[in-house]
This record gives C-alpha cells, sequence and structure tokens, in this order.
C-alpha cells in the first residue's frame, strides 16, 4: 500500500531530475558551441561568407544529439574607437537577425575600459522545452555570448559581410 502511494511521486522525481541534467547538458553545448565558434573565426585575419557558414554548420554537431536547427548562432566584429565607442563592423548570423553594420554596439561592463581595439562576438540561442512539460508550455532561451580578441592582426575582416 505505502509503495503504491510513493511510487508515482518518486518516479516523478526520477523524471525531473533526468530532465535538468539533459537541460545543463544541452545548456554547457549551447555554451560551448559560442565559444568554439568565435575561437575558429578568430584565428585568421580574414574570413568570407561562405567560411563563417561552414563554422555555423560544423557547430551544429557540437550540440548533438539535441536538435541543431534550434541554435541561433551570430558573429559580430566590433570596432572600440579611442573614447572607448563600439560600433558593429560586420555580423553575420543563422536562425536571428546579425547587427547592422556600422550601428553602435552595447559591450557589458567589464570591457567598458577598452580602446582602439576590435572584438569578435559570437552568441548562441535555444528555445528549450521540457520532454515532459512540467507544466511549461512556452520554452525558455538557453545560450551563451563570448568575446575574443583577433588572434592573428588586429581586425578579422570580413570581405564579403
Amino acid at each position: 500500500m505505502e509503495f503504491a502511494l510513493i511510487a508515482p511521486i518518486l518516479l516523478m522525481l526520477y523524471m525531473a531530475g533526468s530532465e535538468v541534467a539533459m537541460a545543463f547538458t544541452l545548456n554547457r553545448k549551447i555554451q560551448h558551441t559560442a565559444s568554439t565558434v568565435n575561437d575558429l573565426i578568430t584565428q585568421a585575419p580574414e574570413t568570407t561568407k561562405a567560411e563563417i557558414g561552414a563554422i555555423f554548420a560544423v557547430s551544429s554537431a557540437l550540440v548533438a544529439p539535441y536538435d541543431a536547427t534550434k541554435v541561433a548562432i551570430k558573429v559580430t566584429s566590433v570596432k572600440i574607437n579611442a573614447e572607448g565607442g563600439a560600433s558593429v563592423s560586420w555580423s553575420q548570423a543563422r536562425g536571428s537577425t546579425p547587427d547592422a553594420s556600422g550601428g553602435p554596439f552595447q559591450l557589458p561592463a567589464d570591457l567598458a575600459g577598452l580602446r582602439s581595439q576590435s572584438l569578435l562576438v559570437a552568441s548562441t540561442t535555444y528555445q528549450y522545452l521540457p520532454f515532459g512539460g512540467y507544466g511549461l508550455t512556452t520554452p525558455f532561451e538557453m545560450g551563451g555570448t563570448y568575446y575574443l580578441r583577433p588572434r592573428v592582426g588586429t581586425d578579422v575582416i570580413c570581405t564579403d559581410c
């Protein structure tokens, strides 16, 4: 009798624990994807739309076995002037809208002191809806953003962006 009363609760705890573990794993994979995309693009002094598209395609393997079509990736080259004002040099995206070239870019407070440099900003997002639902009817967003300086030269130039 006691087991019949407690079994549904134990089953629900087990399923919820599994779902939380999967969500943490996926969130780590999504954040790692942003880091990897940024790392690959900053290794060359110039790139093209085709090369960025290939990096976006390869990055889909990083979230396997989860649905890679739900991953939105955006890469933005940001120039910071001598006064600390940041503007978008170029931007490419898959699954989201790229930033407008020449437009302002809001840097986080940690990077507000940078002057006369260039950064590459890669961000990823994923709309996650738990498999079991658990009362959640709308997906919640997970993702990450990474800021890196170019490894070769002072800027990563996209020749056809």
